[in-house]
């Protein structure tokens, strides 16, 4: 019927489709779709819709799809919906949590502070029309009294909670880095106004026009003018005429006032602190609320504009510009340093605006704003309102305005008066709750560190009524778990269910689950009730006080009367036992064999011990029990009882006095000994099972030696009352034992017990020790209950000891510090049982049916240890309770996850390279810790007394070396002994010193600074003197076409020494080069240099060994080199292992085999960035690819993927190469599944294949093209893409290294046997694996191979070799040129003790000398001191030895620590949360400067540019007509500080000279020559930026001839140039091209980031210091206050400056007038003015430097070694010039003309020198080292004439000579060739002149004179 409806109700037309047989859904798409034109017949629109269906067959799948995209997008839409709802939920919930948080506060707000009722929003209403007219002025602002108690019983969850934590996750967000840093130039940044705003370093104006408004200003006057405007035309009547006009003439009133009061307190605060505060009083200011009230207004903009905004003086025109909110502040300072009521006041007002931010509590804040800010401020927060509630506090001037007296609150700490400690408490809370808030932005978080530090920094002083330890910890509260009606008996943990479990009075089993209860819920309990109660009528019944578990937590225990019962824990399900007798004792047997059922013993008071064994315990049938009655019988009944801990034993106590010991196993125990006449209420075994403790009825401790066959009383513990007894399970190493005994008088003794068999004989005896079997100590006595001990229990896992008493005192104790933790108190009765659970201690109490729980668990223990280790700090600074301050605690609770957490996340930055330096917050956050000694918890684990100390966890290792560098500066720099935990001591191969020698190694006060610094200098400076080898003997053979043989002979077929190695500690034979690591870890190279294989930096061949200078400082422990195989392409490359794990690649990129993510070659060594931070341990490579392991056995490998070489599968993305990707990832996969977690010990790399060796040498793997047996198998070919087990290798192994070659691969097991397999040579036969049988008798280490042709080094230092020779070489280094099959032993080599083999293509080497190891520094004792050592001459060398062992370990602490010192704080002494031991240059000076040297060339390689020069520029520096020559420097530095810094970070030349009108090609010269004439303009005062020291206008003291930077160079121009300075100096450091600049010593010390001294101003300007001490001291000259200004010229606050001008040493310093009394300060400010003159100067040049070298580093640098680093040596070093010579065009050095020149040149002047070295290179200075010279002195014979001039070529540091006749002519030539002819290819210049009239001086740039 329905369907008949439906379809009468259907169109026809729809009926006839249908019958045609479409479904219903084509035909309602095709209605919907189907476009048909109007007035369309039936039939026609038939056809149409039949056509339709017929052409679209998708639709109807397409329609459907479209509905369910639309059914999709509003799921989603409700889901999102959704979301949103649940946000906002959380946000409420999260508001509700900081509600309930500040309500225990009290009400904190003024109730004035309510928001109006109806009558304001009525009259709001009908003034809104106009409000800025007839609204009626604002209710003052007032500070608010604030009440902070109540939070001290707050839950620490409640806590987290509010401040948007939780006890998953107990810190806020990290710290984030903004940008990457690898140079640390943000640091350095300078405000990008420095200087732009014309002020010099006193605020002094330079220009007009400071104070006019902006346009911006004035387009907001006009707007505010137009809606006044606006409002006026709308008002209505009369009366509001007369009220608008009367609200402007208040208002304007109420502002002129304002700024005449804000005139006089500007004006006030230039004045002393005594006039200051005397005009105060005067004005009625000393009132702190109108202070903070006018500090409000200033900062929301209602007095003199704009927040922020400087307000500045207009008159009188003698005062200096003072910042409204600066003097206000300074204001406010005076004032709380007079008024203790107004401290507290602000202390409070502060604390309350930081905690409301801290916990967002927004809300509450905005009652506040409506008298804050005016209408608009009012506004603004209802809009932010709806945008995010937080910003709405942080916006409010009340918050900005504390945290601008915070700050200056927390400097002033300690000045401020206070009635009491709590508002420093209140304070110190507040900002913990900011710092630990994730609910504040990191910078708001970094603010309140900042400014805890500086309260903790400056508010320490001693207390005046010193504390104990213990007397600091406040009671703890107790968590109640209520449920048994009758008292609770005893509780344990049941691990396996994870929930407590407590058995009481009531008969009752009762099982609570804390995991789920928060918040302070009760924990949902289930309830198990004893199977058979007692009846009412029955007798009481005899219910056990303990609980017991099975070993396995299945079951527990309990008993009433005669009935045992056995509860199943899982389940609930319970079995029951009926005895005889009473049941008086039970105990589970304490270990369970698998397939064993729980075994319970059982004693009763008729003396049956009966065993009972649960069946059925784990399977989910009902239990049941089987029973077996032991045979012997107690006299009396069971007392107690205790099973020993391996189950092999238990004792039983009778009441007769008998103790009963029975052994056994199963079910079968007997008696085996037997302790008569001795009454015991208590037994306890030790852990080892040796002694058994028994606690007599006369409270008598004994313990029994139960070892021998007969018991033997081995100590007695008479006279310590004891009555309780527990121990500790562990035993230490050595056998000792911990027993822990409670006293009646409320001691808990500890005492190590240790057992005769485990003692060493050459322990010496004491007097506790019996002559039988024991050892027992006393430890320590815990006192602190005032009632006998009732209870003890050890948590093992957390190291901690409780004890509870009969006065219901619960404390918990730290058995490594042994001093009290915790403290609960309970005034219910006696403790009767304590037990540890994973949620806290679990408690019952004697008298009550309550379960009390003292959290938290033992594993969360860390955080009371740190908060009880931070307690004598806080004592210091007047925090005795910090439980009161709730979030102060909650962060030192947690201060160890926030600061790790930190840690690990900065790590990963910096060991990437990403940063140089760790975060300032992180620093801070660093300081914080170690200054409330935090790390004494962190980082050493926690260990019981009788176990030795451990080592710092790997965890915490960081944190260890931070805190040993601080101490060992701090002792090296005072001349202190040295901490015991400092962590040095002599290597085991070192002998120790003579007792008799005055120079013992840690006697520091032997040592003086100068001797230190000696030692250090003479390792730097000649360190083959400390070598661990005299010579090292080093052998070559093959081809040396470019002397990589070093014997300047083209072949050498038989092995020969090379004389010149003599310090190559390892010798590497690369391709057609060789590679030598020196003995000082400094990386050298010889031979062809095309594409830059030789790491110099060019691709010039090398016919010496020349040290790598990219590399040198930076220790080097393995280098390799390939192509091993001669292939088409033999360009080679080489890669580098640094001591710190880091890989240096350099050569032919091809394929990307160097590891930089390219194939472009790198002419210099460059890090792999990809490999930086994973600790790599040894390096591999042969042709196309290489290989890395790291120490943790991680293989990476990088280069060509052909042939599956490189092991990352066939899917490599086409745009991969040379990308470093880890390998052992695949050797998990599907295939290989038991390989997971396999550790690479071993790589080697051939030319189609990688072999890997597992770290214990088991297995090796296979990737790679596996033809002719490469894999040691014929069943093994094809390519293989993954790691392919070996398996068939096995037998032959453990193996420990390999060798790959070119068809070849060898193996070495542990047994010295050498297997290979492959084809060595094109002639040679395929063989599987199989021992190399003529090397059998043989012992092999080593095992080479290149080309076609293998060397074996065996143990005895004999060197084979097989194969055949490459072409026309011997490299198998004997006269043979055919092809040898089996290993031939090298005659030439026989004897010589040979240590390391290397083969190359075409040539191979070895050495006498072991291989560096990373970690091992190679020194020796020297055989003398050289006499420029003066101070050492004393000392024996085998002392000095060792001290320079100490100064290296001291060296390795503070470079693996530097990154952590702060950079905000003063020296250590007065700023102990401000660590930097740097700031003192003593401890400079005992850094190794090669360490620093090291890290610096680190990073310069890292951040290297791999071209040949920087951006290209032009210089004019010849004008064509009269008009004088442009300085040079302000044309550089205009073009180059437009340019991305990154640029100019290259290895020689930073940027390229285009000179305009000169001929010359910038190859290196031109860049030389102009940076020579830029440091002559700055001496010469062209440009200036520098002036001479005031010593030098004085012609007084040092620094004669010394520059300073100029203090009045402050405009925006000048800062450029300053920073362009710094550019330059840091491109000295970077290209090793000195500067010949003379700076004073002092201005080194400011670039090196350390403060000036008195001593270092006496240096450049000593009559300054004599003038003040004068003043200081003019009352010891007789002067009276009556003659002092007759005598003294000085009549202000002034003072002169380095130029020589006098300028006010503080604001306003011109009109206070300097008097007698006032002198004293007077001197003070004009020391501080000068000592931070040149600040800004300083700052722009260090930000210049810090875009091209790492400037924080120079931190570890001295101002010496600064000044040497920049400008090289004064001195040109005749010697070193002959050092880096080549000859050529057919002369030599014996040649007439070549000695003829070296003499003349030594007979120079050194300033004829400098000219001789600008005319050939256009340097003035050459560097200290030879090393650091990038190019060779190249001496060329020129022309045919004699006695001509000599000409050069700058850009190739060359010199061409005619021939001459006599040496003086040569002289006469060279001195005026150097003197006259400096200009650079003139002869161009004037053909350009002569040919063309353009000129190319710019008229636009800056104006030189």
């Amino acid at each position: 019927e329905g369907e008949g409806e439906a379809r009468a109700s259907t169109p026809p037309m729809v009926h006839t489709l249908l019958d045609m047989g479409f479904s219903r859904a084509q035909v309602n798409v095709a209605l919907e779709r189907c476009e048909i034109p109007p007035n369309t017949d039936e039939q026609a629109r038939m056809n149409l819709l039949v056509s339709w269906i017929i052409d679209h067959p998708e639709a109807v799948s397409e329609e459907e799809a479209r509905l369910e995209r639309v059914q999709q997008e509003r799921e989603a839409d409700e889901g999102q919906r959704r979301r949103e709802e649940q946000l906002q939920q959380q946000e409420a919930d999260r508001d509700a949590a900081a509600s309930e948080f500040l309500s225990l506060f009290g009400e904190i707000f003024d109730p004035q502070d309510a928001p109006g009722g109806s009558e304001e929003g009525e009259e709001k209403r009908e003034t809104k029309h106009a409000p800025d007219l007839l609204e009626g002025p604002n209710i003052d602002d007032e500070v608010p009294d604030v009440s902070l108690t109540g939070l001290d019983t707050s839950p620490q969850s409640l806590i987290l909670s509010a401040l948007g934590l939780s006890q998953k996750r107990p810190t806020p967000k990290r710290f984030q880095f903004a940008e990457n840093d690898p140079l640390g130039e943000i640091l350095c940044r300078v405000s990008p106004a420095t200087g732009g705003e014309g002020e010099n370093g006193t605020g002094e104006a330079q220009g007009d026009g400071e104070d006019d408004d902006s346009p911006e200003d004035v387009l907001r006057l006009s707007q505010t003018c137009e809606q006044m405007v606006q409002q006026v035309q709308k008002l209505r009547s009369l009366k509001e005429h007369l009220a608008a006009v009367s609200r402007i003439t208040s208002a304007t009133q109420t502002l002129v006032a304002r700024h005449i009061t804000m005139l006089v307190i500007a004006s006030l605060s230039t004045q002393s602190a005594r006039s200051f505060i005397s005009g105060l009083r005067t004005l009625e200011l000393v009132d702190v609320k109108s202070l903070v009230r006018l500090l409000r207004l200033v900062h929301a903009g209602r007095i003199d504009g704009t927040p922020g905004k400087s307000f500045r003086l207009k008159t009188p025109s003698s005062l200096l510009p003072i910042k409204g909110l600066e003097c206000l502040s300074s204001a406010v300072t005076t004032v709380v340093s007079e008024s203790a009521i107004a401290g507290d006041q602000l202390m409070q007002a502060c604390s309350r605006d930081l905690l409301a931010a801290a916990v967002g509590g927004a809300e509450l804040l905005q009652k506040n704003t409506r008298r804050g800010g005016g209408r608009r401020h009012r506004e603004r927060v209802e809009r932010e309102k709806g945008e995010k509630s937080d910003v709405s506090v942080l916006s409010n001037p009340s918050f900005s305005v504390s945290q601008s007296l915070v700050q200056t609150m927390a400097e002033a700490t300690g000045k401020v008066m206070l009635t009491d400690n709590s508002g420093v408490l209140n304070m110190t809370d507040a900002l913990s709750a900011c710092l630990f808030s994730s609910k504040l932005e990191p910078e708001h978080r970094f603010w309140a560190l900042e400014q805890l530090l500086k309260m903790f920094s400056a508010g320490r002083k001693e207390p005046a009524v010193k504390r104990r330890l213990d007397s600091l910890v406040s009671p703890s509260q107790l968590e109640h778990l209520t449920s048994h009606k009758g008292q609770v008996m005893a509780c344990a943990e049941n691990r396996r269910e994870k929930k407590i479990i407590s058995i009481g009075e009531d008969n009752t089993l009762m099982l609570w689950d804390l995991a789920g209860a928060t918040g302070g819920q009760q924990p949902e309990v289930r309830a198990l009730p004893f199977p058979h109660p007692p009846s009412a009528g029955d007798t009481p019944g005899l219910l056990l006080p303990a609980l017991a578990q099975s070993f396995n937590f299945t079951c527990v225990a309990g008993a009433v009367n005669d009935i045992l019962c056995v509860w199943r824990v899982r389940d609930g399900k319970t079995v029951c036992e009926n005895f005889p007798e009473l049941i008086s004792a039970l105990q589970w047997k304490p270990t369970q064999r698998d397939g064993e059922a729980p075994l319970l013993l059982v004693g009763l008071v008729s003396g049956e011990l009966t065993l009972v064994e649960v069946l059925r315990a784990r399977v989910n049938l009902t239990p049941e029990t089987q029973t077996t009655k032991l045979e012997h019988y107690l006299k009396g009944g069971v007392r107690c009882l205790s099973w020993s801990p391996r189950g092999s034993q238990f004792a039983v106590a009778s009441t007769s006095g008998q103790v009963q010991v029975y052994s056994g196993s199963g079910r079968e125990y007997s008696p085996t000994a037997e302790i008569k006449e001795v009454q015991v209420t208590s037994l306890a075994w030790s852990p080892d099972e040796t002694f058994l403790a028994a606690l007599e009825t006369d409270k008598t401790l004994k313990l029994w030696d139960l070892s021998g066959e007969v018991p033997i009383p081995a100590h007695a513990f008479d006279a310590y009352s004891t009555c309780y007894l527990v121990w500790h399970s562990a035993v230490d190493s050595s056998g000792r034992m911990l027993l822990a005994s409670g006293s009646q008088d409320g001691a808990v003794h500890l005492w190590t017990v240790q057992g005769k068999a485990s003692q060493s004989d050459s322990e010496p005896s004491t007097s506790d020790q019996s002559e039988s079997s024991i050892r027992v100590s006393h430890v320590t006595t815990l006192q602190g209950h005032q009632a006998p001990i009732s209870v003890l229990a050890f948590s093992e896992t957390a190291v901690l000891l409780a004890s509870g008493c009969q006065a219901g005192s619960v404390r918990i104790w730290d058995l490594k510090s042994l001093s009290l933790l915790k403290l609960a108190t309970r005034a219910v009765g006696e403790v009767l049982h304590l037990s540890w659970t994973s949620h806290g201690l679990a408690v019952c109490y004697r008298n009550t049916g309550t379960l009390c729980l003292l959290p938290p668990g033992p594993s969360d223990y860390l955080g009371e240890r740190c908060l009880h280790s931070s307690l004598p700090t806080l004592h210091l600074h007047n925090i005795s309770e910090p439980d009161k301050a709730p979030c102060l605690s909650a962060l030192l609770r947690n201060l160890h996850y926030l600061l790790q957490d930190q840690y690990k996340y900065e790590e990963g930055e910096v060991s990437s390279a990403h940063q140089l330096v760790h975060s300032q917050y992180l620093q801070l956050l660093t300081a914080l810790a170690v200054g409330l000694g935090l790390h004494n918890v962190l980082v050493a684990p926690p260990h019981p007394p009788h176990f030795d100390p451990l080592p710092p966890s790997k965890e915490w290792q960081w944190l260890s070396n931070f805190t040993m560098a601080i101490k060992m500066a701090e002792a090296l720099s005072k001349r202190n002994a040295l901490p015991p935990d400092c962590g040095f001591q002599l290597p085991k191969d070192v002998p120790p010193l003579d007792p008799t020698e005055k120079y013992q190694t840690t006697d520091n006060s032997v040592w003086s600074p100068t001797m230190d610094s000696q030692i250090l200098e003479w390792v730097s400076q000649q360190p083959e003197h400390w070598w661990q080898s005299s010579r090292a003997g080093v052998f070559s053979w093959g081809k040396g076409s470019w002397n990589q043989l070093g014997h300047s002979t083209r072949e050498r077929s038989l092995p020969a020494g090379v004389e010149d190695w003599h310090d190559v500690q390892q010798i590497v034979a690369g391709s057609y080069c060789t590679y030598a690591v020196k003995f000082d870890g400094t990386a050298a190279s010889i031979g062809e240099g095309s594409y830059g294989r030789l790491g110099h930096g060019g691709s010039e061949n090398e016919s010496n060994l020349r040290v790598i200078s990219s590399l040198q400082g930076i220790p080097v422990v393995q280098l390799v080199a390939g192509p091993r195989v001669s292939t088409s392409t033999d360009e080679g490359f080489a890669l580098a292992l640094t001591d710190s794990g880091d890989v240096y690649s350099w050569g032919k990129g091809y394929k990307g085999r160097l590891g930089h993510s390219s194939s472009e070659n790198c002419r210099s060594p460059k890090l792999v960035e990809a490999l930086s931070g994973k600790d790599v341990k040894m390096l591999a490579c042969c042709d196309y690819h290489c290989a890395a392991v790291t120490t943790g056995g991680r293989l990476y490998t990088f280069g060509s993927k052909e042939n599956g070489k490189l092991g990352h599968g066939r899917d490599v993305p086409s745009g991969s190469v040379g990308h470093v990707t880890e390998v052992t990832k695949f050797l998990d996969s599907d295939e290989q599944t038991e390989l997971d977690d396999v550790k690479i010990g071993y790589v080697s790399c051939g030319q189609t294949l990688t072999i890997a060796i597992s770290e214990d040498g088991t297995r090796v793997f296979g990737f790679g093209k596996s033809d002719h047996c490469a894999f040691g198998s014929r069943r093994l070919t094809g390519d293989h893409y993954h790691p392919m087990l070996l398996d068939h290798l096995s037998r032959f192994g453990p193996f420990v290294k390999s060798t790959a070659g070119y068809r070849i691969v060898a193996l070495i097991n542990s047994t010295g046997q050498l297997y290979w397999f492959g084809k060595l040579s094109d002639q040679g036969s395929t063989v599987e694996a199989e021992l190399v049988a003529f090397l059998t008798e043989e012992r092999v280490v080593e095992v080479a191979t290149a080309g076609h042709y293998m060397l074996a080094l065996s143990e005895g230092g004999e060197v084979y070799s097989w194969g055949k020779n490459s072409g026309n070489t011997c490299e198998l280094g004997y006269e043979s040129s055919s092809a040898q099959s089996v290993p031939k032993l090298i005659e030439n080599l026989a004897g010589k003790g040979i240590k390391q083999i290397s083969a190359g293509i075409r040539h191979a080497v070895c050495s006498d000398c072991p291989l560096p190891e990373r970690g091992v520094t190679s020194l020796a004792v020297p055989s003398s001191i050289p006499a420029e050592y003066s101070a050492l001459k004393e000392v024996s060398c085998r002392a000095l030895h060792a001290r320079l062992l100490l100064l290296n370990h001291f060296a390795k602490l503070m470079i693996s620590s530097w990154r952590l010192f702060s950079t905000q704080g003063g020296k250590m002494e007065t700023a102990r949360f401000h660590i930097n031991p740097l700031t003192d240059s003593c401890t400079r000076s005992l850094v190794s400067p090669t360490h620093i040297e090291g890290m610096i060339a680190g990073v310069v390689s890292r951040t290297m540019v791999n071209k040949s020069h920087g951006p290209s520029i032009t210089v004019q520096r010849i004008t064509q007509d009269d008009r004088a020559s442009r300085p040079v420097f302000p044309q550089i530095a205009s073009q180059i500080l437009q340019k991305p810094s990154k640029e100019l970070r290259c290895p020689s030349r930073a940027w390229k000279i285009n000179l305009v009108g000169e001929g010359a090609d910038d190859a290196g010269g031109v860049f030389d020559e102009t940076i020579a004439q830029m440091c002559e303009e700055l001496e010469q005062a062209v440009v200036k930026l520098v002036i001479p020291t005031p010593n030098a206008t004085n012609k007084l003291g040092f620094n004669t001839d010394r520059f300073v930077f100029d203090p009045s160079c402050t405009t925006a121009k000048d800062m450029k140039h300053f920073k362009f300075l710094g550019i330059l100096f840091g491109v000295a450091m970077r290209t090793k091209k000195p500067l010949d600049l003379h700076l004073a010593q002092a201005m080194w010390k400011l670039l090196a980031g350390m403060s000036l001294t008195q001593e270092d101003l006496e240096e450049v300007d000593l009559m300054f210091m004599q003038t003040l001490y004068g003043i200081r001291d003019i009352h010891k000259s007789g002067i009276k206050e009556e003659d002092f200004s007759e005598m003294i010229p000085i009549e202000s606050f002034e003072a002169q400056s380095m130029n020589g001008k006098f300028v006010p040493v503080v604001p306003g310093g011109s009109n206070i007038r300097l008097t007698f009394h006032n002198r004293k300060d007077y001197v003070e400010k004009a020391l501080q003015f000068r000592l931070h003159e040149l600040d800004q100067q300083v700052a722009a040049v260090r930000e210049g430097m810090a875009s091209i070298v790492p400037v924080p580093l120079l931190s570890l640098c001295t101002a010496k070694r600064l000044e040497t680093a920049v400008c090289g040596s004064e001195q040109v070093d005749i010697l070193m010039l002959k050092k880096v010579v080549r000859y050529r065009d057919g002369i030599s050095e014996n040649d007439q003309l070549v000695q003829w020149l070296w003499q003349t040149l030594e007979s120079f002047t050194n300033e004829e020198k400098i000219l001789f070295l600008r005319f050939v290179s256009g340097r003035s200075r050459l560097p200290t080292r030879v090393s650091e010279i990038p190019q060779r002195f190249q001496v060329m014979k020129w022309g045919q004439s004699t006695d001509g001039l000599p000409t050069s070529q700058t850009c190739f540091f060359q010199i061409r000579l005619p021939t001459y006749s006599s040496p003086e002519v040569m002289a006469e030539r060279l001195r005026y060739a150097i003197r006259n002819c400096r200009s650079i290819d003139m002869d161009n210049y004037m053909l350009r002149r002569n040919n063309s009239g353009e000129s190319y001086y710019d008229s636009d740039d800056d104006d030189y004179d």
